[in-house]
């Protein structure tokens, strides 16, 4: 099917000044972070210590081991038991994968699929569970972890390669790749479907608003539209349609916005803060996601490379993604390599970063960590068999007592708090490679595999079941004639 694909050549780079890589539009930055404790408490979001330093592997590749150099890509120092998140910005859509030593982070499939990764999609769609292995961006901000159950993650942890924790190590039995793969495929709208649409917007004091926009406008264009004509600034509204909250990044079309010419009996709501609400909005909070990191620096391995494990349980929903028409371009793969702090020292010259402050000291301080409200997903992957670095050395962490949690997006504290015990209201090229450090950020050798949508796979599945009744219909048949 690659000849149905749409070409794309993004404009892809290290940006210096925020420490991000960044493919057009699309912003992908790695977040220090503090390790939540590794037990069976599921906690919120962790906060963020800042981005981690990025560097080029071209520009080290004399000093690197070959293995490392001719991947390419970039490298990340990180202290043993370290901590990370995944941040993701753009204002177009993109598919991406994530693979850690090969893994798949959210279906838990090898990067390759097999017979055995097609059986277990089948007995899945079999089952009526999901199948998908990708987060669409900007729909999902960022990922804490592996997806080892719906509404759940397991925190990427840094851990030295052969020390059998890794994800790889236990999913595959062996450890050969180590670091982070990615896969990023643009999603394109068919721009014939755009058109224009009347909304209704209704306030609580009963007053109408009509106002014409694209049915493919996102819904901050429409908070824009909206700040124009009542001056109401976007950050004071909460639009609600259809009894959902409205995310800003997201489009009109998507919540079948498209499909309504009079809203009137399912209105669009702005909630507009009382007189003593707005006397408080006058106060700025600046909230800062500070989100997972590690303890005090461990002595440092003797392997250069680390590779990711699975640590304590965060509560986090993977975005499902509903059906849509979107063209999908040809996909682009980067690597993200990562070495401990001494040997970052020897090949770079420059001092690690500071150690993560640990989890306790942390909320010693009265420091919070973040709630944020997730519609339920079921999409989770294979990763029963996965086990977190402390089930691995037998030594269960003490969970975090008297948490502050703020709400990531008012920024006021979470009432109710039950201490993170309950529920919570991202031609391929040849295969052989180019000289070392003359990589590049990109992988020249392109995906390992073509996005498909889970729709898509739950046709395949379906067209194939029924070609198969089909065929021991025709057998029964010649049977009976003979």
């Amino acid at each position: 099917m690659l000849e149905e694909l749409t070409p794309w050549e993004p404009r892809a780079r290290v940006t210096s000044r925020v420490q991000s890589v960044k493919i057009d539009d699309l912003v992908i930055s790695f977040m220090r972070t503090i390790r939540v404790p590794d037990n069976e408490t599921i906690n919120d979001l962790p906060p963020s210590l800042g981005r981690f330093p990025l560097f080029k592997i071209d520009d080290y590749a004399d000093k690197l081991p070959a293995s490392m150099a001719e991947k390419g890509g970039i490298f990340i120092p990180m202290y043993q038991r370290e901590a990370m998140w995944i941040d993701f910005e753009s204002k177009n859509r993109y598919a991406i994968k994530i693979f850690t030593g090969n893994v798949n982070a959210i279906s838990g499939e090898p990067r390759v699929p097999d017979a055995a990764s097609s059986l277990r999609r089948r007995e899945l769609l079999g089952q009526n569970k999901p199948v998908q292995d990708y987060v669409v961006t900007p729909y999902q901000p960022w990922i804490d972890g592996v997806a080892t159950e719906p509404g759940k993650v397991r925190q990427f942890v840094a851990m030295p390669v052969g020390s059998g924790h890794s994800v790889e190590a236990q999913m595959t039995g062996q450890e050969t790749t180590a670091g982070l793969q990615f896969e990023v495929t643009r999603l394109d709208l068919p721009e014939e479907k755009e058109r224009k649409i009347n909304l209704e917007v209704k306030t609580l004091t009963g007053k109408s608003i009509n106002i014409k926009i694209s049915n493919h406008a996102l819904i901050c264009d429409l908070k824009q539209k909206i700040e124009e004509m009542e001056g109401i600034p976007p950050g004071q509204q909460r639009l609600v349609f259809d009894g959902l909250q409205l995310e800003d990044y997201r489009l009109l079309v998507d919540y079948g916005i498209e499909e309504v010419c009079d809203i009137s009996s399912s209105p669009v709501i702005i909630e507009s803060p009382t007189n003593e609400q707005s006397e408080q909005a006058s106060i700025v909070h600046l909230v800062l996601r500070l989100r997972g990191g590690g303890h005090g620096p461990p002595p440092e391995p003797k392997n250069a490379e680390m590779t990711l494990a699975a640590g304590g349980a965060i509560r986090q929903s993977i975005v499902a993604v509903p059906q849509r028409q979107f063209r999908k371009t040809i996909t682009i793969a980067f690597n993200v390599q990562l070495l401990n702090t001494a040997s970052f020292s020897a090949v770079t010259g420059l001092a690690p970063p500071s150690t993560p402050a640990s989890a306790a000291a942390y909320t010693r301080l009265g420091l919070p960590f973040y709630h944020l409200y997730e519609e339920p997903s079921l999409v989770s992957g294979g990763f029963s068999g996965l086990k977190s670095v402390a089930q691995i050395d037998g030594t269960p962490e003490k969970a975090l007592e008297d948490l502050s949690i703020i709400d990531v997006k008012t920024g006021e504290p979470v009432v109710g708090y039950n201490g993170g015990n309950g529920g919570a209201k991202k031609p391929r090229g040849d295969t052989a490679g180019p000289k070392l450090g003359r990589v590049g950020l990109l992988d020249p050798r392109g995906s390992r595999a073509e996005l498909q949508f889970t729709w898509e796979i739950a046709a395949k599945h379906k067209a194939e079941h029924l070609a198969k009744m089909e065929s021991n219909r025709q057998s029964v048949s010649q049977s009976k004639n003979l």
